[in-house]
């Protein structure tokens, strides 16, 4: 084990951390593991030769020290995969250390029983297909029976693997649709005991997202793709389909359900969606002109995050715990002296939201580590009244269209603290001048919410 220590760098609640360096790519992968955020990305090592790293997050948005896991090849796959089984972390990822890598790369795995602290040797699996199907970016998840099941883009193919340990160079190709594939992700539904994986298919006659079953028995391909609806938009009788980089954004629930996140729109993209495999249609979570990148994560309570970024700032929008209704969209600024956002990734805890975006910027690129929290829906009726009146001005704040109790609104001076419904009322007036009045309402664990009142003739 190969190991760069380097000072922990405090983060949290609306403050942007440096995770990685201009060496390192704008692709990596996330696990929560053991109360702390894994973040594994590859870097340029030098002008040959690459290494992937691995670092750690806290809860609290700490950013732990750099860890070098692999060094020296001359080919690594763009991110890793991450799995966590028998109390272990493991990362795998495509690598070669001689010829040209991408079509001879074997699955190499690195293992750490200590939270990410030390790890491993790298290893070779023995997974491998040659120069059709070398593992490249890499995606993997734990199906049933904790057996891990892995996914990659390789040359020509999305293929899958169901390791079990043994050595393994036959796979099937995924894609039956046809047109070049690329950015698979990997997902278990726990409630209906299925893997999934999911890619992008563009060129050819039918490009889109798909979404294909994975068998638990084998890792063979259980029925065919399945175009995602809502994945492309038409142009001229044309499909037209909207890339970005990284994987095709995917998000367990523990409590069952797999969802996708992908964005739409000919020629300005201008919808965020989010559909759950195997349902009806989409749910629209954002419609705004311009959206860049887009990621999706599920939290320990069922709740869905939705994460995009556009014109300068980062949106975040949390569902309910059914996943039925979308609250409050908050959003915060890029981190200083970006002038893009080139790949997004997410991580949710039960009152945060944790966001690492790839900044471009001049001179020392890379990622930054953030947490925001959900919105607050706030409302005030009436939100005019004229001023020689007095009024009582009805408040209620909501979460995902839940009630919120125990928020506390402040306006004028004067507070009240909503109850069971979510709703509190404070008398105004009378005032001798016109005015506007400023409302807010906070509550633990949620970003504060402002209305304006406007106080009339």
């Amino acid at each position: 084990m190969l190991a760069i220590p380097t000072n922990a760098a405090a983060g949290g609640v609306g403050t942007w951390t440096r995770v990685t360096d201009e060496e390192a790519w704008f692709e990596l992968n996330l696990l929560r593991h053991d109360g702390r955020l894994h973040v594994g990305v590859r870097e340029d090592e030098s002008s040959l030769t690459y290494r992937m790293i691995h670092r750690s997050i806290s809860s609290g948005g700490a950013v732990g020290p750099e860890h070098t896991v692999a060094q020296g090849f001359n080919y690594l796959g763009y991110y890793p995969a991450f799995v966590e089984s028998g109390g272990q972390l493991a990362m795998n990822f495509g690598a070669a250390s001689t010829g040209d890598g991408y079509s001879n790369s074997h699955m190499e795995a690195v293992v750490s029983s200590d939270n990410g602290e030390s790890w491993t040797a790298p290893f070779d699996t023995m997974v491998t297909d040659g120069p059709a199907e070398s593992p490249s970016e890499m995606d993997g998840t734990i199906g049933p029976n904790s057996v891990a099941y892995y996914v990659w883009e390789g040359t020509l193919c999305i293929c899958v693997q169901r390791y079990t340990g043994a050595a393994d160079a036959d796979h099937t190709n995924f894609n039956d649709v046809g047109g070049n594939n690329i950015d698979p992700s990997i997902g278990f539904d726990s409630a209906t005991d299925r893997v999934w994986v999911v890619y992008l298919i563009f060129g050819g006659d039918n490009p889109g997202l798909y979404a294909r079953e994975v068998s638990t028995t084998d890792g063979e391909p259980a029925g065919p793709s399945l175009l995602l609806p809502g994945s492309f938009s038409t142009f001229q009788g044309d499909r037209v389909i909207s890339f970005q980089n990284g994987r095709v954004p995917m998000a367990a629930r523990s409590q069952g359900g797999l969802f996708v996140g992908y964005r739409t729109g000919y020629p300005t993209i201008n919808r965020v969606r989010v559909w759950r495999v195997g349902g009806g249609g989409p749910d629209t979570i954002a419609r705004m002109k311009g959206i860049g990148e887009v990621a999706i994560t599920a939290d320990p309570n069922g709740r869905l995050w939705g994460v995009w970024s556009r014109n300068g700032r980062i949106y975040v929008r949390r569902s309910n715990p059914a996943v039925s209704r979308w609250g409050k969209t908050v959003t915060t600024r890029y981190p200083r002296d970006t002038v893009g956002i080139t790949t997004l990734q997410a991580d949710a805890q039960p009152k945060v939201v944790d966001v690492l975006a790839h900044s471009q910027q001049v001179g020392n690129s890379g990622f930054f580590h953030t947490q925001l929290e959900p919105g607050i829906s706030f409302r005030a009726r009436p939100r005019r009244f004229q001023r020689g009146e007095k009024k009582t001005v009805q408040f209620t704040t909501k979460d995902a269209g839940a009630p919120l109790a125990n928020s506390r609104v402040t306006v004028a001076g004067k507070s009240c603290t909503t109850n069971s419904n979510g709703a509190c009322s404070i008398e105004l007036g009378p005032y001798e001048k016109r005015k506007r009045l400023k409302a807010k309402a906070t509550h633990s664990d949620y970003k504060p919410a402002k209305r304006k009142l406007r106080v009339t003739r």
